[in-house]
């Protein structure tokens, strides 16, 4: 392997000028915020899947009809109405639709995803209203399922 790549990138962040050294960094932090939304949504669909058989088993009837997911998509049945959830990716953020009849209109929630800087490292975090504190996938999915049952 050659070193030109290792030496270009030096020289980039060398000579170019502030504005284009600024531009670069935001691309590459919107590349990982979408990388790790995509990994967290995956985590969420997992998460939601999981705890929907679990539950299903321990009332020992199918109480969720349908679980669904998809690249963008999250589908739960149950029979007091459905959970839609959708990521966007170009923002990114996940949204959760409740469609629970009789009360008309459909209940959404936005929860945003953010690029943080930990001690670790760089992490997702999923904010909710107040911005700036995080939620986990676990806390994220109660969300989706808890007013299936309630």
């Amino acid at each position: 392997m050659g070193r030109w790549a290792e030496t270009a990138v030096v020289r980039f962040f060398s000579e170019a000028d502030k504005e284009r050294r600024s531009e670069e960094l935001e691309l590459v932090r919107h590349h990982k915020l979408q990388a790790g939304a995509e990994k967290t949504w995956k985590a969420l669909c997992a998460f939601v899947e999981s705890e929907a058989n679990d539950f299903n088993r321990r009332i020992g009837r199918e109480f969720f009809d349908e679980v669904t997911t998809s690249n963008i998509t999250l589908r739960v049945q149950a029979p007091k109405g459905v959970a839609l959830c959708v990521l966007d990716e170009r923002v990114p953020e996940i949204n959760i639709q409740h469609d629970i009849p009789p009360v008309g209109k459909p209940k959404t929630s936005e929860f945003p995803l953010a690029l943080k800087e930990g001690k670790d490292g760089e992490y997702i975090l999923i904010t909710g209203k107040a911005a700036g504190i995080g939620l986990s996938v676990e806390s994220l999915g109660a969300r989706v399922l808890d007013p299936l049952v309630a």
